[in-house]
Order: structure tokens, then sequence, then C-alpha cells
């Protein structure tokens, strides 16, 4: 699919300018990005961090998103739509042993359903990275990778704000990283 092609566009990007230095380059990606960025890593990228917020499988998440958004309908076409191209997370990350990573799985999505979630954060113990379970829901988790979040007011309306620090658990475990701890700090 063309937003995996994108990606690999912007990580040669990304090199060029770190002069192909991998080291130098972390890899923030969410929902469907997360796609990618297991592209990256099944083809050898290892960059100094990765972090996945709200990740997806490949394999599922078009029809996971069909059941959802479609109602009947959705439910009966989600066996026949074609799937993302891209390596899927719970093949890549027991393999990406070594690698900087830190999974952001959101507390409930209707794109990542329990069996999945499981699989995903059981992927990641394999291969030896952090997961952290979150509170927020599939939407706010991804918007709140980006800095934004959306609240209910007091009026029973949303609002939405911007500018927002990273996730604390992301920022403790860059701070980890930076002090030479291989996987951040432990859950408490």
């Amino acid at each position: 699919e063309l937003f995996v092609e994108d990606g690999m566009a912007m990580w040669r990007a990304a090199l060029e300018l770190v002069d192909g230095d991998e080291g130098r380059i972390v890899v923030r990606a969410g929902a469907r990005g997360t796609i990618v960025a297991a592209e990256l890593l099944a083809r050898g990228a290892r960059p100094r961090a990765t972090v996945l917020y709200a990740p997806v499988r490949s394999k599922t998440v078009a029809a996971n998103a069909a059941r959802h958004h479609g109602g009947f309908v959705g439910w009966l076409l989600a066996p026949f739509i074609e799937r993302p191209r891209g390596a899927d997370l719970v093949d890549v990350l027991p393999k990406a042993k070594g690698a900087e990573i830190l999974v952001l799985l959101d507390g409930e999505s209707p794109y990542l359903p329990g069996d999945e979630h499981a699989a995903i954060q059981s992927a990641a113990e394999r291969g030896a990275h952090r997961v952290v379970v979150t509170p927020y829901l599939h939407q706010f988790l991804v918007q709140r990778c980006w800095g934004f979040e959306v609240a209910e007011n007091e009026s029973g309306g949303f609002e939405s704000k911007s500018g927002l620090p990273p996730v604390a658990e992301e920022v403790e475990w860059f701070s980890a990283i930076r002090a030479g701890s291989r996987r951040g700090p432990e859950p408490s």
C-alpha cells in the first residue's frame, strides 16, 4: 500500500539528514503508522528508539475497521476486505530483540480487539520490549501521541487542548534510555 512506501521514503529522508546514522533517529508511530514502523523494523532498520502508540495489526485492521464502522454490512464484508500491505507487529516484535521499543497500548480499541491486544502485548514481551497499557481509548491515545487531548467540559460538550507534553511513560522511558538503561524504568 502507498502509505507503507511513503513511510519508507520518510525513513530514507531521515537517514539523509543524519548522514546514515540510524542511532540518531527516533520513530514515533500511531495507529496505522505502526504498520509502517513494523515494516521498517522487519526490513532491518534500527532507529535509536521506536514508540508505538495505539498499535494495530496489518493483517486485521481493515476488517476490524469495517466491522466497527460498517454495521451489519461491515461485518458481512470484513472477510473480503484487502488488508494493508506491511509487516505485522505480532511477527516483528519478538524478532526485534535489542531494539529500544516502547509499546503504548490503548485500553480499548475497535481496531485491536482483546485477543489481538493480548497478541501484541505478548509479542512485545517476548522481544523484551516495554509495554504500557494506558487508560486511553484508541482515538484519544492517537491524539495524545501528537500532543492533543480531547476532554469533556463542564457543559457536557468536548473541547480539545493542544501542545501537551508526551505521555509520562514515554518521557520516563526516553530519560532512562539516555541514562543507559536498556528498557527504561520498570512499571511500578
